[in-house]
């Protein structure tokens, strides 16, 4: 079909007011020639532009907050993924050689639970350097939504631990203030 009468019946295939059929021609059309898909892009991007003119400022004061609150969620976000993946690097590192050594010199199985936890780390930190990889090739739409999941759980846990640790730290004063002793 010649790409005159495509873009012809664009705005009908746009405001969805096609039949099926044309709706499906217009479709395979649109997979095979990319001088029309550049035009249907185009008049895709006028007609939201159109809308937009259309909308009472305070409308689009409110889109325009969302979206900046949006980008400024991703960036404090991205900015705790590279904090997550340092500490599972350095947690990785730390309890791996910990546990070898310990293992290499007293000889026993003790330590195996700590290389357990080295290898749970160097796990995390690659789930971390596969949402790098992805995020710096394709950005956001780039990254698959278990290793987002994985890498939020990730933080969680970390979370988890700390409060955890501030817990203990804060009992053990309070032991150490009104008990009288040392741990």
């Amino acid at each position: 079909m010649k790409c005159k009468i495509i873009c012809d019946l664009l705005p009908m295939y746009i405001d969805e007011v096609c039949s099926d059929e044309t709706k499906e021609l217009v479709e395979e059309h649109l997979k095979a020639c990319p001088e029309c898909r550049r035009e249907y892009e185009q008049m895709k991007a006028d007609i939201s532009l159109n809308e937009a003119e259309d909308l009472d400022e305070k409308e689009l004061m409110k889109r325009g907050k969302e979206t900046m609150t949006e980008h400024i969620k991703d960036k404090i976000y991205r900015k705790w993924i590279l904090g997550d993946t340092i500490l599972n690097l350095m947690l990785a590192v730390y309890l791996f050689v910990y546990g070898m050594k310990g293992m290499m010199e007293e000889g026993g199985v003790t330590f195996e639970g700590i290389n357990i936890s080295g290898s749970y780390f160097g796990i995390l930190f690659a789930v971390n350097i596969i949402y790098w990889v992805q995020y710096l090739r394709k950005g956001d739409s780039g990254i698959p939504n278990s290793v987002d999941a994985i890498c939020k759980w990730s933080l969680g846990l970390k979370f988890v631990f700390a409060i955890c640790a501030v817990t203990v730290a804060v009992a053990i004063g309070f032991y150490i203030m009104f008990g009288g002793g040392s741990v």
